[in-house]
């Protein structure tokens, strides 16, 4: 999804910084307290309708390491985990 990081327009500069910049913030779990935050925010406002917040397997496309595929262990345990309530 998006666009390639070396597309990013020449006036901003090299891609190398933004790449590593969201890189970083992904795995200290800076986006993830983000978009938190911006959940409870609007939950308070009673912008969320959680009746409607449903997901079935028919919409969600299963990761390659569901079928087998090797992964990468210490990846996958470096992402910030998901407080539950």
């Amino acid at each position: 999804m998006g666009t390639p990081w070396r597309d990013i327009p020449k006036r901003y500069g090299p891609w190398h910084p933004y790449h590593d910049r969201l890189a970083r913030w992904e795995r200290n779990g800076t986006w993830l307290r983000l978009f938190q935050s911006l959940q409870a925010l609007a939950n308070q406002a009673g912008k969320i309708n959680w009746d409607g917040a449903v997901l079935g397997s028919s919409h969600i496309r299963a990761h390659s390491g569901a079928a087998g595929a090797k992964t990468c262990a210490a990846m996958n345990d470096a992402r910030p985990k998901v407080k539950s309530e």
